[in-house]
């Protein structure tokens, strides 16, 4: 994934630290919104060759961050940051409906989508895959709560790729929307074995379309699956 600590991960190569020091680095950057919620952190191993300091000393650090509940360890997956954001976060999230967040989504992610094809590195691009995979293993298990995560962690990527700092923010904006309670039973309802199959087609697409360099067609498969989201979004509430 992209480092998202910088600069600050890079010096810190230069001497060995201790997992107290490095779980306060950590969890300044998670608390300052370096990691969203939700958002996976650098494996072990990444975290390991940055700080300089061995996997037991980082598996130290990421215990104590789990004591603190900054983040949540899911074994055979990953960290990933569990900070709650402040209480306006959570304010927007209560009075923005699944459809208001439909109808922001498709208003800026065919656009992000020509950003991606633009701006992604191959390092982006191979996260993005790994996110593809993420999501049809979560598809052949009808996983949907794990399929939900990854899916947010998917477009949260393509915002990446576009390498532009206030999208990126933007989209972990709208992720923390996502995991309000309200999105818990459209879940249920939308995320059945068929919608997460025509999903997998077009987030496939639309990698695609990114590796290909092709800026209008990332953003017409968008709008076709923001299309579909939306109409999935409206027979759920029917039913």
């Amino acid at each position: 994934m992209t480092n998202n600590l910088g600069l600050t991960m890079r010096s810190a190569a230069s001497s060995p630290r201790g997992a107290r020091s490095i779980a306060r680095e950590l969890q300044e950057a998670i608390t300052n919104g370096a990691f969203g919620y939700r958002e996976q952190l650098p494996t072990e191993r990444q975290l390991a060759q940055n700080y300089g300091a061995s996997r037991t000393t980082i598996r130290k650090a990421l215990m104590w961050l789990e004591d603190q509940r900054l983040v949540e360890r899911r074994p055979g997956s990953g960290t990933y940051a569990s900070y709650e954001p402040e209480t306006s976060n959570q304010d927007i999230a209560e009075r923005t409906s699944p459809l208001e967040l439909i109808e922001v989504r498709a208003a800026i992610e065919p656009q992000m989508a020509r950003l991606a094809v633009l701006h992604a590195t191959a390092r982006d691009l191979d996260k993005v895959q790994s996110l593809l995979k993420e999501l049809q293993t979560a598809e052949q298990a009808l996983d949907a709560e794990r399929y939900s995560s990854a899916d947010e962690q998917f477009h949260l990527a393509v915002a990446t790729c576009t390498s532009n700092p206030l999208l990126v923010w933007l989209y972990k904006q709208i992720n923390i929307i996502r995991t309000h309670a309200q999105w818990a039973d459209m879940r249920k309802k939308i995320l059945t074995r068929e919608n997460m199959r025509i999903y997998n087609e077009q987030h496939a697409a639309i990698l695609r379309a990114i590796q290909m360099r092709d800026a209008a067609g990332a953003a017409d498969v968008m709008v076709q699956h923001m299309a579909k989201a939306r109409d999935d979004l409206i027979g759920a509430h029917s039913l």
